[in-house]
């Protein structure tokens, strides 16, 4: 599973990756953290992220922006907000945000609002697929028939 971590602030975006693949070994998650310290180099690449992490201030686009257009190229995308911005909050409900979570990291929180995400989103949850070189991501629920050869 790919995870977006967008943050302008480096030493957030790396702090946050870390917490996030501690979570991810402690609980067997296998899943990929890709960085991004814009909204536009966010949406420029054309994954559809099962969860994005957006900061409120970027490089370019804000993160209400950039939730904005990426609902709609994606709009069962899961988004956490985490911001040092509380006056953020009540417009963030714009784009129906999974979770808003304050700056400066609290890390029982974001595993909170992971084990949230895992819990509420194991009915269309992700599954991998290897095929020779490759590993393609599924959503559960777009499976009808699987057949291995």
């Amino acid at each position: 599973m790919r995870i977006a971590l967008c943050d302008s602030d480096i030493s957030a975006l790396k702090a946050t990756k870390k917490v996030i693949y501690e979570y991810a070994n402690i609980h067997g998650i296998e899943l990929l953290v890709e960085e991004y310290s814009s909204g536009a180099e966010l949406l420029i690449n054309k994954i559809k992220y099962r969860l994005v992490i957006l900061d409120y201030t970027t490089n370019d686009l804000n993160g209400l922006e950039t939730a904005r257009i990426l609902r709609k190229s994606n709009p069962d995308c899961a988004i956490i907000f985490l911001s040092s911005f509380k006056e953020f909050m009540i417009e963030s409900f714009k784009v129906n945000p999974f979770r808003f979570l304050l700056k400066p990291l609290d890390k029982s929180n974001l595993f909170s609002a992971l084990d949230d995400f895992f819990k509420y989103r194991s009915d269309n949850r992700p599954i991998l697929i290897k095929d020779g070189g490759d590993t393609f991501c599924l959503n559960a629920n777009e499976i009808f028939y699987l057949e291995a050869d």
